[in-house]
């Protein structure tokens, strides 16, 4: 978590080489480590966000690389989608499954709108 702080920060100052080193740590550490429960695949899926709006987030401060945003976004949604389906009234995996899917067709309007209606 410190690493995703860590990674808010640059972004925040404009530091975006350093936010994406800093994110991209923190989800090689939590994929190092087993992921075998609700809450610790949810903090990957996380980090796996992060990565994604630091890349190219739409309309936000980012390095602008929004094809390469679509890979850690559309893992955190396959991540968080299958943490939905097995408990419905879990609302942090539905706030984070929004925020990988928001995230993602902010992406793809501009580039690929037939996508957006599958995401």
């Amino acid at each position: 978590m410190f690493l995703w702080v860590t990674a808010q920060g640059y972004q925040q100052r404009g530091e975006l080489d350093a936010s994406l080193s800093a994110i991209q740590e923190s989800v090689r550490l939590r994929d190092s480590l087993p992921n075998t429960d609700v809450r610790q695949r949810m903090r990957l899926a996380h980090f796996l966000i992060w990565e994604g709006k630091i890349l190219g987030q739409a309309n936000g401060i980012s390095l602008g690389r929004s094809a390469e945003a679509l890979a850690p976004l559309d893992r955190a949604f396959r991540i968080t989608d299958e943490a939905v389906h097995q408990d419905a009234k879990d609302q942090s995996t539905r706030g984070r499954l929004a925020m990988a899917g928001l995230a993602m067709v902010d992406i793809l309007r501009e580039s690929d709108a037939a996508r957006v209606r599958r995401v």
